[in-house]
């Protein structure tokens, strides 16, 4: 099971590094996968479902498979639900120009997300219950760490 373990800061959360691609597109190891484009993900524990902003949507060409009522600290409503893949890299992702080094996925494919309302500079995604319950998370606040185990 992979695991990422980093620092947070308090005022914005756990936050990780996560590839968003349309349903069925990313295959692990596979050249003629869709190119992963990661965004910062806030690890949501509130969350009940992962969620994408409408940024990230628009930008990945992600096609609404629904409607779904969503409520929140911003109000209800109901928005757009969209089936993605996301890619969970753990390791080191290798700096322009250097040789490509091992990467261990993690990765989920066909993954029901809404559209959250509102927008934060540090995030675009939103990592709910539905994927943090598939493995372990755990979060220190004297020492500011958080560790995710998934796989």
């Amino acid at each position: 099971m992979p695991c990422l373990s980093s620092t947070f800061d308090p005022a914005v959360g756990p936050v990780v590094h996560v590839g968003i691609a349309p349903a069925a597109t990313i295959k692990a190891g596979a050249e003629e996968s869709t190119p992963i484009v990661t965004y910062t993900a806030l690890i949501d524990t509130g969350a009940d479902i992962t969620c994408v902003s409408a940024k990230v949507a628009s930008e990945r060409g992600l096609r609404p498979s629904g409607k779904r009522r969503m409520g929140g600290s911003t109000g209800t409503g109901d928005v757009n639900t969209y089936l993605i893949d996301i890619g969970f890299p753990f390791g080191k992702v290798p700096t322009a120009g250097a040789p490509p080094s091992a990467i261990q996925a993690f990765i989920l494919q066909n993954v029901q997300v809404m559209e959250y309302v509102g927008a934060h500079p540090k995030f675009n995604v939103l990592i709910g219950r539905d994927i943090i319950c598939q493995g372990l998370f755990s979060m220190s606040g004297w020492d500011k760490r958080f560790i995710i185990c998934l796989g």
